[in-house]
C-alpha cells in the first residue's frame, strides 16, 4: 500500500523574505513536493504596520493628503487584520483536520494552536538555528551591550516547548547539546543554500581583488575586531577593495571599503564578483550557537574563505582544503595575501568548498533528510 502522503505546515516568525524563511522552509518547497507529493504551507502574523504603510504611500501618491491617506490607511489596515483573523481560524480548524506535522521556525504557538493540536495529537516540531535563549548582539556601531547572556525569560519558553514537541530540529551540535536537555529527540540539519549554477566563481584574473562579507548589520563588529589585517591588505594591495554587503553599513575609515546594499534580487551575483569570502566570528556562547551560513553562501558559489573556527563544522571543513582559517588580524592578512598572490590555490580551495556545499549544504540533500525525519515519526 502507498503511504500516506504527509502535509506540513510551517510557522515562521519573520517574511516571506526573511532569511531563516527562505533557508530553512521555503528553500525545501519543491524537493519536498517531489519526494512527499504535497505542498508546504506557510503561516506568517499579519504585518499590519507594513501593511498600512503602503496603503498610505498609495493614497497620498493619489490624494496628496496626509490626512486622507491617515485615515484610509488606518481603516484598509484594520479591515485586513478582521479578515486575517477570520482566515486564520478557519485555517486552524483545516490545519487540525488535515495536516499530519507541524514545524515552528523560530516561533512559538498561540493558546488556541496549542488546544488544537493537543486535541488532534499533531506531531510538532520546534526548529531554531541561532541560540535565541541568549542575549543578541547590539546593532548599533560602537554598543557595549554584552552579547550570549541568557535571556531567563526566552530560555524558559524555549525549554517548556521542546518538552512538548515531538521533536527539535537545530542547525548544529551546540544548538542540539542545549536542545537535548529538554527534547525528547533532537535532529541536526544545517541551514541550506540553493547552488546558483550560472552564479559561479570565474577565478578570472581582473583588475580589481575584491575581498567579500555580507551578513547582518549586527555581525560587522566581528568584521571591525579583524579589519587591522584587511587594512594591512587594502594599503599593499591597491587594486583591492574590501566589499560589504548588508542592510545598514558600519564606518570602517577606509577608501578601499565599498558598501553594497542587501537586496534579495542581487545579493548572489554581487557575491559571484568576491575573490574571496570573509567569516570572521568571535568565539562566544551567543557564536557558537551560529552556523557560518554566509561562509556557506560564498562557497556555494565557489568562492574560497577565510574564517575563524567557530561555527563551522571541523569534521568537515578543513584548513588549506576546502577553506584557511583564521583568528587574529595577523592570520587574516597571511591567509589573503596567500590567496591574493596564488591563484591555483584560490581556485582550489575554492572549488573544494563548492564540492562540500553540494554534499551537504544543498537544499535538495536536506530536504531529503527532513522527508526521512518526518515520515520516520508517523508510525
Amino acid at each position: 500500500m502507498k503511504p500516506e502522503p504527509l502535509r506540513i505546515f510551517w510557522f515562521t516568525e519573520g517574511r516571506l523574505n526573511h532569511a531563516p524563511t527562505r533557508h530553512r522552509a521555503l528553500i525545501y518547497e519543491s524537493s519536498l513536493v517531489t519526494l512527499l507529493g504535497d505542498r508546504i504551507h506557510l503561516h506568517r502574523p499579519y504585518e499590519y504596520g507594513k501593511i498600512r504603510a503602503d496603503c498610505r504611500e498609495v493614497v497620498i501618491s493619489l490624494t496628496h493628503s496626509p490626512i486622507v491617506a491617515r485615515i484610509v490607511s488606518s481603516l484598509y489596515a484594520e479591515v485586513g487584520r478582521i479578515r486575517f483573523i477570520l482566515k486564520y481560524f478557519l485555517s486552524m480548524i483545516h490545519l487540525a483536520a488535515s495536516f499530519t506535522h507541524v514545524i515552528y521556525l523560530r516561533c512559538f504557538p498561540s493558546l488556541f494552536q496549542r488546544f488544537m493540536f493537543t486535541l488532534t495529537r499533531k506531531k510538532i516540531y520546534f526548529d531554531f538555528d541561532d541560540p535565541l535563549y541568549l542575549k543578541r548582539p547590539a546593532r548599533e556601531q560602537g554598543s557595549c551591550e554584552p552579547e550570549g547572556v541568557e535571556e531567563p525569560v526566552m530560555a524558559r519558553k524555549m525549554a517548556a516547548f521542546l518538552k512538548r514537541c515531538t521533536a527539535a530540529i537545530v542547525s548544529n551540535d551546540y544548538l542540539a547539546a542545549w536542545a537535548r536537555q529538554y527534547a525528547r529527540t533532537v535532529h541536526i540539519i544545517p541551514t541550506s543554500v540553493e547552488i546558483p549554477e550560472r552564479l559561479l566563481c570565474s577565478y578570472a584574473i581582473t583588475t580589481t581583488f575584491i575581498i567579500g562579507w555580507i551578513g547582518a548589520p549586527e555581525n560587522q563588529k566581528y568584521l571591525m575586531t579583524i579589519f587591522p589585517g584587511i587594512r594591512r591588505i587594502l594599503d599593499e594591495f591597491p587594486a583591492c577593495r574590501l566589499h560589504i554587503i548588508t542592510s545598514t553599513p558600519w564606518d570602517f575609515g577606509h577608501p578601499a571599503v565599498v558598501f553594497i546594499p542587501w537586496h534579495i534580487d542581487t545579493w548572489q551575483r554581487e557575491v559571484q564578483r568576491f575573490s574571496v569570502g570573509l567569516a570572521p566570528l568571535d568565539d562566544s556562547p551567543w557564536t557558537r550557537g551560529k552556523m557560518q551560513f554566509k561562509a556557506v553562501q560564498c562557497a556555494a558559489q565557489g568562492v574560497p574563505v577565510v574564517g575563524s573556527t567557530v561555527g563551522f563544522d571541523l569534521e568537515r571543513w578543513k584548513h588549506d582544503k576546502n577553506i584557511l582559517f583564521a583568528h587574529t588580524p595577523d592570520e587574516y592578512y597571511s591567509c589573503l595575501k596567500t590567496l591574493i598572490t596564488n591563484q591555483s590555490t584560490r581556485e582550489a580551495i575554492g572549488k573544494n568548498g563548492l564540492a562540500l556545499v553540494r554534499e551537504h549544504y544543498a537544499a535538495e540533500v536536506n530536504a531529503r533528510r527532513i522527508a526521512d525525519i518526518l515520515s520516520g515519526s508517523t508510525a
